[in-house]
C-alpha cells in the first residue's frame, strides 16, 4: 500500500521498515484492515489473560490483546485440550534432501520473507551443483585443484557453523 502510494518500491518501503523500526505490532493491509505483526505473541498474551481472568468473554479477550474473536475461540479450545495447539508442521523425519527443500519452500514463513527466500536459493543452488561436482571436478587443472579443495573446506564450514547455530537457537527455545 504505500509503495503503491508514495512510487517506491516495496523492497525500498522494506528497508526503510527495517532501518526505523516498528514498535506497533501492528500493520495495515491493502485492504485497509488493521494485522498484528506477531500473531504467536498475541495468542500467548490470550492465553495469558484466560488463565488468569477465566470468567472474561471470547470478544473482551479478543479486543484486549488486539486477536479476532474465532482466534480467542480456537485458544480456549487449546486451553481446554479440545483443539491441539496450533504449531508449524514438522520436518520430514524421512526422505532425502529433496523432501527437506520442498518442505522448506511450502513454508510460507520461508517463501514469504527477504530471507527466506534467499537462503532458499543458495539451498536450490548447493543441492543443483552437488549433482554436478563428480562430472566438473575430473575437468579441474591439477593446479588449481588444492585451491578449490580449500574452497569447498570453508564452504563445509561455513554450513556447519550455520548448522550449529540453528542448533543452539532450537536448544535455547526448548528450554524456554
Amino acid at each position: 500500500m504505500i509503495s503503491s502510494i508514495t512510487g517506491l518500491s516495496a523492497r525500498a518501503v522494506a528497508g526503510v521498515r527495517a532501518r526505523v523500526g516498528s514498535n506497533a505490532g501492528v500493520r495495515i493491509g491493502r485492504d485497509g484492515r488493521v494485522r498484528p505483526t506477531n500473531s504467536a505473541e498475541r495468542r500467548l498474551r490470550a492465553r495469558e489473560l484466560m488463565a488468569e481472568q477465566p470468567h472474561l468473554s471470547l470478544r473482551q479477550v479478543a479486543k484486549a490483546v488486539g486477536i479476532s474473536p474465532e482466534t480467542a475461540r480456537t485458544v480456549r479450545g487449546e486451553l481446554r485440550g479440545d483443539r491441539r495447539p496450533s504449531r508449524a508442521p514438522a520436518a520430514p523425519r524421512r526422505g532425502g534432501v529433496a523432501d527437506l527443500l520442498r518442505w522448506l519452500r511450502d513454508d510460507p514463513s520461508m517463501r514469504l520473507s527477504h530471507n527466506g527466500r534467499l537462503l532458499l536459493r543458495l539451498l536450490f543452488l548447493d543441492v543443483r551443483t552437488r549433482t554436478a561436482w563428480a562430472e566438473v571436478s575430473r575437468d579441474v587443472p591439477a593446479h588449481c585443484r588444492p585451491g578449490l579443495a580449500e574452497l569447498a573446506r570453508q564452504s563445509a564450514a561455513a554450513w556447519q557453523v550455520l548448522a550449529d547455530r540453528l542448533d543452539l537457537e532450537l536448544d535455547s527455545e526448548g528450554a524456554a
